[in-house]
């Protein structure tokens, strides 16, 4: 039996999905347009293997996130970056499991950037809503400061989710990120804080199983101070328990 690897099935369907005539999911949900070129002082290796991602360049054109090509999905480097343009150099790892490339299925990258280019949140999406989130913060043209804030708001969550006593959503994750409605979960607010309004949930498709759990956070993130300004938690669901 031929057995394949999580990243083979995803690389085998983002084909399928190219060859059907699919449209290509180059900048993520929630960000619409097409990939671009590494600008041509890039290295020729990074030009052949990686693309900028559709929105992600910074408001004064320096810095932007790029991702792997289909054709290079599989490689070893193969991994999401912040980059800078102007000259070109890789600024930072996005560190995730999971990177995104060209057309992957259920997925993509969206970026937001503050006005005066001095933050931007990097959002890799999954199935189910964001699956990695991450505030960079930039100080004279340098990175200052990379906080991984969807593992910040996992932490937030954790507490009322081991209190419920609920399965966990699979082996890898205890439970999953949800959009709160139909805006987005993470964005910059008035100030430039991170307004965080998100679901927890061990059940994203809805079926009610015995021991699932629903949680809500609000919460804001103060860049300055590198914390959660406020937050709050809200049960809003748990499965009822086999035992029961």
């Amino acid at each position: 039996m031929l057995l394949l690897s999580a990243r083979s099935v995803a690389v085998f369907a983002a084909v399928a999905f190219a060859c059907l005539g699919g449209a290509p999911r180059a900048g993520g949900a929630g960000e619409p347009g097409n990939p671009q070129p590494l600008p041509a002082e890039a290295p020729a290796n990074l030009k052949k293997n990686f693309l900028v991602a559709a929105g992600s360049t910074s408001p004064d054109g320096r810095f932007a996130v790029i991702f792997p090509t289909l054709e290079s999905s599989e490689a070893k480097d193969a991994k999401d970056y912040v980059v800078a343009l102007r000259p070109f150099r890789i600024v930072t790892e996005l560190k995730t499991r999971w990177p995104y490339f060209q057309n992957q299925s259920n997925s993509g990258t969206t970026t937001e950037w503050l006005r005066d280019g001095t933050a931007a949140l990097v959002t890799i999406e999954s199935k189910w809503g964001p699956g990695d989130i991450f505030l960079l913060e930039f100080r004279e043209g340098q990175l200052a400061r990379e906080t991984d804030l969807g593992a910040r708001i996992r932490q937030v969550l954790l507490p009322d989710f081991k209190a419920a006593k609920a399965e966990r959503y699979n082996d890898e994750n205890e439970f999953v990120l949800e959009p709160d409605g139909s805006s987005a979960s993470v964005k910059f607010g008035p100030g430039g804080a991170v307004r965080i309004r998100c679901l927890g949930s061990t059940d994203p498709k809805g079926m009610g199983g015995s021991r699932s759990w629903k949680g809500r956070l609000v919460a804001e993130w103060s860049v300055a101070q590198g914390r959660f300004a406020r937050q709050k938690v809200t049960r809003l669901a748990v499965g009822k328990s086999r035992e029961g």
